[in-house]
């Protein structure tokens, strides 16, 4: 099996433990979540999250060995930002809902709840996007 394979598995598990996590962190914060459900998802995302980053780092390691540092593929410079940039956009609209209060701006629950939920739509594109970019049919295509 190739490398590229664990590394997208390591991905896949990686992506949406991570998306749970920030789930968890800040539904807490807005009062979706009570603490032990929040806690429930927070550690079992941890799990989740520490076990995709060793098959992520591992693999990478492993590819870099056998083939060298530089390698060819169709992932491009535009739609590898694009990805990040709304993995990035999500994880912040999300985290600054919140926090909303605490940064001294005024807004109501049901609003905030919806930039939270707006947040989770970004960052869950994003990572979406970019599972599909790091497939590895098409990345050894």
């Amino acid at each position: 099996m190739d490398m590229f394979w664990w590394l997208w598995l390591g991905m896949l598990v990686l992506m949406p433990c991570a998306w749970l996590a920030t789930y968890a962190w800040n539904a807490r914060l807005l009062g979706i979540l009570d603490k032990k459900k929040a806690e429930q998802f927070w550690s079992s995302s941890m799990f989740g999250i520490v076990g995709g980053l060793v098959l992520v780092l591992v693999s990478t390691w492993l590819i870099k060995a056998a083939d060298g540092i530089a390698r060819g593929g169709p992932i491009y410079w535009a739609p590898f930002w694009a990805t990040v940039g709304a993995m990035a956009v999500g994880a912040l609209v999300a985290s600054a809902a919140a926090h909303v209060t605490k940064m001294g701006f005024e807004m109501s629950k049901q609003w905030q709840k919806n930039l939270f939920y707006l947040g989770l739509l970004f960052l869950a594109i994003g990572m979406a996007g970019m599972l599909c970019l790091m497939y590895p049919p098409n990345v050894l295509s």
